[in-house]
């Protein structure tokens, strides 16, 4: 039964994902945190946008993201490199620190 309704909340979280351009991911607002995180994942490509969503807001594990998106592990780890690699970028203030000071 468990494994029924976690299925059931990956496919609505998966529908809730797939195919946004400029829309929250996952029904996150940019209020939330008061973070231009968000904001940030917004922009990603799809896929990039599903697997942060998948990882951080579903809190599943690589070889389950790559199930339900029917994709390879290492596409997954990919797509997640590459996001992590844009949104730290993207995060950076103009003097190379992020917010918090550091390099």
């Amino acid at each position: 039964m468990s494994s029924l309704r976690r299925r059931g909340a990956e496919h609505r979280a998966l529908g809730r994902v797939a195919g946004r351009g400029d829309e929250p991911v996952a029904g996150v607002t940019d209020d939330r945190d008061g973070s231009p995180l968000w904001q940030h994942v917004r922009r990603l490509p799809a896929r990039q946008r599903q697997v942060v969503a998948l990882v951080y807001v579903e809190d599943l594990p690589v070889e389950r993201v790559a199930e339900v998106l029917g994709i390879s592990e290492s596409s997954v780890k990919t797509h997640l490199q590459r996001a992590r690699a844009t949104l730290a970028e993207a995060l950076r203030t103009p003097d190379g620190t992020n917010e918090e000071g550091e390099r």
